[in-house]
């Protein structure tokens, strides 16, 4: 990779409390940012992660000890690793998928929540082309499928959208669809970049992401994408991060973000393939790097970045609509940082904060527990301190 600093990646899922008792308190000091899912058939769940090292390859896993997840010991590590991204599987074991140095692309199966024994199978084996953004999710039939941006040639900005679908839970074999033909913004050139794949009421995967200066929405007709409906639904220039989130009418959601005019955009699809969708609201004017959580009363849960002049913020939207036409804002910490938001053991937000000052060695982790849908009420704790990190990946 060129000179871009620190990759910070952090992902949350969640995991059982009966496992809690296992962890000793960790001690390192570094930051993450986290988002999730909850697991509906335990009782009892609290976040786990994975986050990137500063300054050298590495990636830390890690479960929370309680519901605020102010206390998170790491529990496996691995050097050679550049980032990762973390979805449970159908077993409620985590599953990692992840890159390093030599540009191999991996996923990694947990055998047990501390990851402690592990089965890793490759998807991309070792080439001078990149494999460095990327994300996962479990399809109906329980197994992985990974969205992910591969480069066609070394030193090239030519990249294609890829769907791996794994064949069986380990993902020792799969298949691997070519989606899109790039270019796409922001990647290998050295900008940030962020996209995310979720699964459709039919089971099917449904992406989205940023091409040739459009917000595309790719809805995938079986299980490997070798049938899909594409459907622009914004132009927007300089776009580095949008997601994806399915509804609770079914109906996809999505929020994307424009650099040039500072916009942060939401839109609302009124068909399964987003082939139609309501007209896109300006969710507020200085806003970027939203991440989704669907609240228990069925509307939107938005954590993002914010700017007001020189001043930053990671800010929250609870939406009282499906289109998000009702909300209400709240900046929750005034500090440069992405926000990714999950919902807790209660199923209200809680809220991960990786702060980023590019002159500051004492940067944080935050955590901030909401105590209500709007998070009027909360709780914030720094998690870990110390150390200068580069927020500009921010990934599910």
């Amino acid at each position: 990779m060129e000179n871009r600093g620190v990759i910070v990646t952090v992902l949350v899922i969640l995991a059982s409390a009966m496992f809690v008792s296992m962890f000793d308190q960790g001690s390192m000091t570094h930051r993450f940012s986290a988002t999730g899912q909850p697991i509906s058939n335990l009782q009892y769940v609290y976040p786990a992660f994975v986050f990137s090292n500063d300054g050298a390859f590495g990636i830390y896993y890690g479960i929370c000890t309680n519901a605020k997840c102010n206390q998170i010991p790491i529990t496996w590590t691995s050097n050679s690793l550049l980032r990762a991204k973390l979805t449970m599987g159908k077993d409620n074991l985590p599953l990692l998928v992840h890159s390093g140095s030599s540009n191999i692309l991996s996923i990694t199966k947990c055998l047990d929540l501390r990851c402690a024994n592990r089965i890793s199978n490759q998807i991309e084996p070792p080439s001078g082309q990149r494999n460095e953004y990327y994300d996962i999710n479990i399809g109906s039939d329980g197994f992985p499928i990974i969205a992910y941006i591969h480069q066609t040639a070394q030193d090239s900005y030519d990249e294609d959208l890829v769907l791996y679908k794994c064949n069986d839970v380990d993902c020792t074999t799969g298949v691997k669809t070519i989606v899109l033909n790039g270019p796409y913004p922001d990647t290998f050139s050295g900008g940030s970049f962020q996209f995310n794949v979720v699964v459709q009421r039919n089971g099917n995967p449904i992406i989205v992401v940023a091409q040739h200066m459009q917000v595309k929405v790719v809805a995938c007709g079986d299980l490997t994408c070798s049938q899909k409906t594409v459907s622009a639904i914004a132009q927007s220039s300089g776009v580095v991060s949008e997601r994806i989130a399915v509804g609770s009418d079914g109906l996809p959601i999505v929020a994307y973000d424009n650099l040039i005019t500072g916009a942060l955009s939401f839109v609302h699809c009124t068909t399964p393939d987003c082939s139609q969708y309501s007209n896109p609201i300006q969710l507020t004017g200085n806003g970027a790097y939203a991440t989704f959580a669907i609240l228990d009363d069925g509307f939107p849960a938005i954590a993002y970045t914010k700017w007001t002049g020189p001043s930053y913020f990671v800010s929250y939207i609870k939406c009282n609509d499906l289109n998000c036409n009702n909300r209400v804002h709240v900046n929750l910490q005034n500090m440069i940082g992405t926000a990714h938001i999950t919902r807790g053991a209660d199923n209200l937000p809680l809220i991960f904060i990786t702060e980023y000052d590019p002159l500051s060695n004492d940067n944080q982790l935050l955590t901030i527990k909401c105590f209500d849908d709007a998070c009027q009420n909360k709780e914030s704790n720094v998690v870990y301190s110390g150390g200068r990190f580069y927020n500009f990946h921010g990934d599910r």
